[in-house]
């Protein structure tokens, strides 16, 4: 579901668009997928990896993260990288569901909300807004969070 993604940039309106998945496959189909919606707009397709964005020092002013973050196998390493990719004060947009909110056939990896959110906590995100998105099988959750990174690159 492309429609989040594409909500979010509209309103971000990147210079370029850095797409980052560990699945060689779901890079090409979402750089197809981005060339074929936005073809004024660079595209860098980037293979991360389990642990890492393979993007660290890029200084983004935001990243979006839609129904991923529970497949990340190290949540800790995973999030510092993501720390690492973002300008001081850059937003973390995430679009996800916990396991208290799915209803019908879900993923065997959710994970609960109070664990994800002191996992954000803890590699130095704030929740600034958060809204949700209700289905037949599950319960979205919009959130977007500031990283607390200054320009020295410590997590204030």
């Amino acid at each position: 579901d492309p429609t989040f993604a594409r909500q979010l940039l509209a309103q971000l309106s990147p210079e370029a668009y850095f797409l980052n998945d560990i699945d060689p496959n779901q890079v090409q189909l979402i750089s197809d997928f981005f060339h074929l919606s936005s073809p004024s707009k660079p595209i860098v397709p980037v293979l991360g990896e389990s642990h890492s964005t393979r993007l660290e020092g890029q200084n983004f002013d935001a990243i979006i993260i839609r129904n991923a973050l529970h497949h990340f196998e190290s949540l800790p390493l995973m999030l510092a990288s993501i720390q690492q990719s973002l300008a001081p004060n850059g937003r973390l947009l995430i679009k996800e569901t916990f396991i208290e909110s799915c209803y019908g056939l879900c993923c065997p990896d959710l994970r609960a909300e109070a664990e994800l959110l002191k996992a954000l906590k803890e590699a130095g995100f704030v929740v600034c807004r958060r809204s949700t998105i209700h289905t037949d099988s599950t319960t979205w959750h919009l959130l977007e969070l500031q990283s607390t990174k200054t320009a020295a690159g410590d997590k204030s």
